[in-house]
């Protein structure tokens, strides 16, 4: 598939599932190979990034569980384990990169890579990526994760499971709707950063991000394996 960027110099945002930072241990290789990435697409393009939670936010969402603790303490839980991923990607970054608790308007005019994680419960980082991509004007959210794209049918219990090219938000949000969405568990993409995507028409791509010449593909306009989602 070809993401179809015919502007030299885009604004992107890029949702790193936590999947990718910490997929059981700390993952240094990935955050090194990705963040020599974004240190090259920086030179051509403005970015933010908001990374996921990953195996750390599931630890102490689970925990909590065991503890009854309410959807909201958990959410929380997971919300502070997304800021830890977020400051140790951005200080990978290096001078780059601005670490930011709270996004303001101003800090995605800055010439600094602004690298944030969740904000409130309820809702995953997707959400808050897709947040910010409207917010900057992104030409593009690029939703990295684990996955490859988005299939036709559930591809971990069907082998025939076959996965979409091309689809429209609309169909995108007919799919997500009929998946999890609790803390620590939204299955591909959560249902309010759709929600935007659609609203808002913003371009999207979801593919696995642990691929990281297939993610300067999507990027640079080449063939890429994954999904375009067209707001």
């Amino acid at each position: 598939m070809r993401a179809l960027i015919t502007k030299s110099k885009v604004r992107i945002v890029f949702s790193v599932g936590g999947s990718l930072v910490v997929p059981d241990e700390i993952d240094d290789v990935f955050i090194e190979k990705f963040c020599a990435l974004i240190g090259e697409l920086r030179l051509r393009h403005r970015i933010a990034i908001v990374v996921g939670g990953g195996r750390l936010a599931r630890r102490y969402i689970a925990a909590a569980e065991n503890f009854q603790a309410s959807d909201e303490t958990r959410d929380l839980l997971g919300i502070e384990a997304t800021h830890l991923n977020a400051m140790l990607v951005a200080a990978a970054l290096g001078r780059i990169a601005a670490y930011r608790r709270v996004v303001k308007p101003s800090d995605l005019k800055s010439d600094l890579i602004v690298v944030t994680g969740g904000t409130t419960p309820g809702h995953s980082t997707d959400a808050v990526a897709a947040g910010i991509a409207v917010s900057m004007k992104a030409d593009l959210l690029v939703n990295a994760s684990n996955i490859k794209g988005v299939f036709d049918k559930d591809p971990s219990r069907n082998p025939k499971a076959v996965m979409i090219g091309r689809m429209t938000a609309e169909r995108l949000l007919g799919i997500v709707s009929k998946l999890p969405q609790t803390p620590g568990k939204y299955a591909l993409i959560d249902r309010l950063a759709v929600e935007t995507i659609k609203k808002h028409r913003v371009r999207t791509v979801i593919l696995n991000g642990g691929d990281i010449e297939n993610l300067r593909n999507a990027v640079d306009g080449r063939p890429f394996v994954g999904t375009i989602v067209e707001g």
